[in-house]
């Protein structure tokens, strides 16, 4: 916890956690044994989402890290380094690039916490 300094247990992952890497002081990124990457608030321990499941054979190799400018999480992982974007600006420009068009609210609310307004300028 590195706003008191303690240990904390994150009971909703029991012993699968194999690293975990501080994005800020509220969140932290969690990574499974079985090679899931998890965003946690780390104030309440709670999960806020899943944003790197792997695939195909590809597992975790190591911890991840963060970019200097918070932006990113560099997953590294059997076959690659995996680049995850953890700013809210940077899945809007994603989701526009990917999907063409302005995410729904449904999308929205699963992926972004924060009111909705349009994705694509």
């Amino acid at each position: 916890d590195l706003g008191s300094g303690r240990s904390r247990t994150i009971s909703e992952f029991g012993g699968e956690v194999s690293a975990v890497a501080y994005v800020d002081a509220t969140r932290a990124a969690v990574v499974t044994r079985s090679g899931q990457v998890w965003l946690i608030n780390t104030e309440t321990a709670e999960r806020i989402g899943l944003v790197w499941e792997g695939g195909a054979g590809d597992t975790t190799s190591g911890a991840p890290t963060v970019s200097e400018d918070g932006d990113f999480l560099w997953v590294p992982t059997s076959s690659e380094i995996v680049d995850v974007p953890l700013s809210p600006d940077t899945w809007r420009e994603l989701a526009c690039d990917l999907a063409g068009r302005d995410l729904t609210a449904e999308e929205w609310d699963a992926y972004l916490d924060e009111p909705y307004r349009t994705t694509c300028s």
